[in-house]
């Protein structure tokens, strides 16, 4: 196998497939349906690797970047910690993905699906 053949196969384990990046978009799309049940959704995008096509098999997460109302980031007439908004979200995708271990960090919501990973900020 010359240099070039041996790129093109690496390139090829490294894509997701075409049933893979479908996958990934179903559950975009539920977790986006989800979060609509609870918040004033005003977006949703996916960013890094996965949108800019770099996303490695077996490797990389999907990160989405949901954006809710600022009503939504407030108790009574104070807004809520960034924290609080995250242990929010991760109650909310825990009511629906009840059998999934979501966790979080600082910075993001971890939704680990048996073919990818979904981190939500």
């Amino acid at each position: 196998m010359n240099i070039r053949a041996a790129f093109f196969r690496l390139i090829s384990l490294l894509q997701p497939t075409e049933a893979e990046k479908e996958s990934q978009q179903r559950h975009v799309t539920v977790i986006r349906n989800r979060l609509r049940v609870e918040y004033k959704l005003t977006n949703l995008f996916v960013v890094g690797s996965a949108s800019r096509g770099t996303y490695i098999r077996n490797a990389s997460d999907v990160d989405i970047f949901a954006v809710i109302s600022r009503q939504d980031a407030r108790w009574g007439d104070r807004y809520v910690s960034s924290e609080t908004v995250l242990d929010n979200v991760r109650s909310t995708l825990s009511f629906r993905f009840q059998r999934t271990d979501i966790s979080r960090d600082g910075q993001a919501v971890f939704v680990p699906f048996g073919d990818c990973r979904i981190d939500v900020v």
